[in-house]
C-alpha cells in the first residue's frame, strides 16, 4: 500500500515503544522488538533496502492483529503523533458492529455536544448550564475534529483531535503553552471522571452531589450529551476512553480509559442534567430540611449545605442546595446543625462558576 511508504524506521519504532514494545536485538541491519503475547517484529535501519515494504507490511499487519484495528488506521497512528483520540464504546442490542440508525445519529449528536460543552468551558469557564451560542473558538475547535472509523467490539465511534493547529491557538491567544485543544480533551476527561464519580455517590447524598462538581466542567448540557449516548432510555452501557498523542504526554492525571457508565448511572446523570437545566436559570426558589454541611474560607461569607424539599417554578424536589449566609444567619445555621433542627429559606437561586447557590432574602430555624 502507498500510504506504507511514508512510514519512516523512526516514525514506527517510536510508536513500538510507545505501545509497550521492547527493542531486545538486532538482526541484518533490523531491529527486533517484542511484546508478550504479540512476538516479535523486524524494524529494518534504512527504508532504501530492498524489503523494507515487506517488512513494514509484517509489522503493521501484527499491529493490527494485536489491536484489532485496520492496518490503515494503525498507519495514520504512526505517522500523525501530533493527534489526541477518543473512543465511545455503546453496546446495542443489534449484531456486532452495527447499531440502529437513529440511535446512532443521537449518540453521534452526543459525541459532538460533549466535546463543545468541554470547549466552552475552556473558553468561558465552568457553569451549570451554557445558553446561547458557542463562541467562536468552540466552533473552530470542532471543525477540526475528525470521525474515525468504528472499532471491534459493539460499536464504536472513535473520534481524532489534531493537536498541531497554531492558527486556533493564536485565536484563543491567552499565552497557555498548551494547545487549545488538548485543553478541551483534559477538560472533557476531568468531566468524565467527575459525572462518573458523582454518580456513584447519589445514593448517599442525593442529586444534589452533582452541584459540587460543576467546576470540573459538569453541566447540564454535558450530561444530556453524554445520556444521549446510552440509545433510548438510557439503557445501553457505554465506556469512554482517551488516547493521548505520542508527541505531547498528558498530566499524570489524565486516564486514558475506559470509564464505564452502566445504565444506574445514567439514569442518574439524566436527572442530575434536569435538574441543572432547570435550577441553572436561576429565579425564585426554597428549601426546607437539614444544615449537613457547613463551609467558611476565608475572606468568603459562610455557606451551608440544606438537604430537603427544594421548591423552584412550581416544581418540588428532593435535593441539597448551597445556601449563602450573612454572619449571623450562619452561626443560627451551625446552632441548627448541632441540634438537628430543619431550618426554611427563601431567596434567589443564583449559578455561578463553582456551584448553585441559594441567596435568601428571609433564613429561619424552625422549632
Amino acid at each position: 500500500m502507498n500510504a506504507r511508504a511514508v512510514v519512516s524506521p523512526a516514525q514506527l519504532s517510536d510508536y513500538l515503544a510507545s505501545q509497550g514494545w521492547q527493542r531486545i536485538d538486532t538482526w541484518r541491519g533490523a531491529v527486533i522488538w517484542h511484546l508478550d503475547g504479540a512476538g516479535e517484529v523486524l524494524v529494518p535501519h534504512e527504508p532504501a533496502y530492498r524489503d523494507y515494504q515487506d517488512r513494514l507490511r509484517e509489522v503493521v499487519r501484527v499491529l493490527s492483529r494485536v489491536e484489532h484495528r485496520a492496518d490503515w488506521d494503525i498507519v495514520r497512528d504512526i505517522t500523525e503523533p501530533l493527534t489526541d483520540r477518543q473512543f465511545f464504546r455503546t453496546q446495542p442490542d443489534t449484531p456486532q458492529g452495527t447499531t440502529p440508525l437513529m440511535a446512532g445519529l443521537k449518540a453521534l449528536e452526543g459525541v459532538r455536544d460533549l466535546l463543545k460543552a468541554a470547549a466552552r468551558v475552556s473558553v468561558d469557564g465552568t457553569s451549570p448550564i451554557h445558553v446561547g451560542q458557542a463562541p467562536e473558538t468552540a466552533h473552530a475547535f470542532l471543525r477540526q475534529v475528525r470521525l474515525g472509523t468504528t472499532q471491534v467490539g459493539s460499536y464504536v465511534f472513535t473520534v481524532q483531535v489534531p493537536l498541531s493547529q497554531p492558527a486556533q491557538d493564536a485565536l484563543f491567544g491567552d499565552g497557555d503553552p498548551l494547545p487549545f485543544n488538548r485543553r478541551v480533551l483534559l477538560r472533557m476527561n476531568d468531566a468524565i471522571l467527575a459525572a462518573h464519580e458523582a454518580a456513584t455517590k447519589v445514593s448517599e447524598h442525593g442529586l444534589g452531589i452533582f452541584d459540587d462538581y460543576i467546576d470540573r466542567g459538569i453541566s447540564a448540557n454535558f450530561c444530556e450529551a453524554l445520556v444521549n449516548l446510552a440509545g433510548p432510555d438510557s439503557g445501553w452501557p457505554v465506556e469512554v476512553g482517551f488516547s493521548w498523542s505520542r508527541g505531547l504526554a498528558p498530566p499524570d492525571w489524565a486516564t486514558a480509559g475506559p470509564t464505564r457508565f452502566d445504565p444506574w448511572a445514567l439514569g442518574a446523570i439524566k436527572q442530575a442534567g434536569q435538574q441543572l437545566r432547570l435550577l441553572g436559570q436561576g429565579g425564585q426558589a426554597a428549601i426546607t430540611g437539614l444544615v449537613v454541611s457547613t463551609r467558611r474560607d476565608r475572606d468568603e461569607p459562610g455557606r451551608v449545605k440544606i438537604r430537603g424539599e427544594l421548591r423552584v417554578a412550581r416544581q418540588a424536589t428532593s435535593r441539597s442546595i448551597w445556601v449563602v449566609l450573612n454572619p449571623q444567619q450562619y452561626a443560627q445555621a451551625l446552632d441548627a446543625h448541632q441540634e438537628e433542627r430543619q431550618v426554611s429559606v427563601i431567596g434567589q437561586l443564583v449559578p455561578t462558576q463553582r456551584r448553585l447557590e441559594l441567596h435568601p432574602s428571609d433564613f429561619e430555624v424552625l422549632r
